[in-house]
């Protein structure tokens, strides 16, 4: 995941509350809804952090995408 599609998801989540409610309560179908195809392992994550409140939605998800992007660096 880029911090493109990152921050489409957050920016769309912060200013639509139906988006936000809908990511919240079937994020799966509501990111394909929007284009976008997860790995199985994104999948899994969105799925175990959809239930929390946004602002610790907001920090999982900046922080595995922080967390990917340092892994595919030290493996180049």
């Amino acid at each position: 995941m880029s911090w493109e599609i990152l921050n489409r998801i957050l920016g769309q989540a912060s200013i639509d509350p139906l988006f936000r409610q809908a990511i919240q309560q079937n994020p799966l179908q509501t990111l394909q809804n929007e284009g976008l195809e997860l790995t199985p392992d994104e999948q899994r994550f969105f799925i175990d952090i959809a239930p929390l409140p946004f602002p610790e939605f907001c920090h999982r998800l900046s922080k595995k995408l922080t967390l990917d992007e340092q892994s595919e660096s030290n493996s180049i």
